[in-house]
């Protein structure tokens, strides 16, 4: 017979861990308002989101961190955009991300060779609301399998 006393009770449940995020994407830019907005959309999106407000900043972790996608704005203080692309193609092929090269200024083709010649794998112009990056990124999503499922 159970008594009362031999019940063991656990003050607290334990939490089911958290579900692995899709990717990891890395968002340079500085503006506070683009960084926080699709950190807001992609977080949505089961990714996991870290922002840098500065190309040095933004190089720094996308070396310490592996990331599947890297967002970089061209006009950043510190380091530009274009030399951010130029510094992740040193990565080895294995770890480099599929960089995502947004800028007001894509219009010229000078523009678009430059930031191609750079290490840029993707182009967008810069818009607000940010869905056109949105729509790159789920499209990325979808051709890749989530981490949960290759763990079975």
């Amino acid at each position: 017979m159970i008594e009362a006393g031999d019940l063991q009770t656990s003050p607290e449940a334990t939490p089911l861990p958290a579900p692995a995020p899709r990717c990891r994407i890395l968002v340079i830019d500085d503006s506070s308002f683009v960084r926080k907005l699709l950190k807001v959309i992609l977080t949505d999106m089961d990714c996991e989101v870290v922002t840098a407000a500065d190309g040095l900043s933004g190089l720094e972790l996308a070396l310490e961190g592996r990331f599947q996608i890297v967002i970089v704005d061209n006009v950043l203080p510190v380091m530009n955009g274009r030399e951010v692309c130029r510094r992740l193609t040193e990565l080895p092929a294995g770890q480099k991300p599929l960089t995502i090269f947004q800028s007001v200024n894509l219009g010229s083709y000078e523009d678009r060779s430059e930031a191609l010649a750079s290490g840029a794998d993707i182009l967008m112009r810069k818009e607000p609301g940010a869905e056109n990056i949105v729509a790159r990124v789920r499209r990325f999503l979808e051709t890749r399998p989530h981490p949960e499922s290759l763990s079975s």
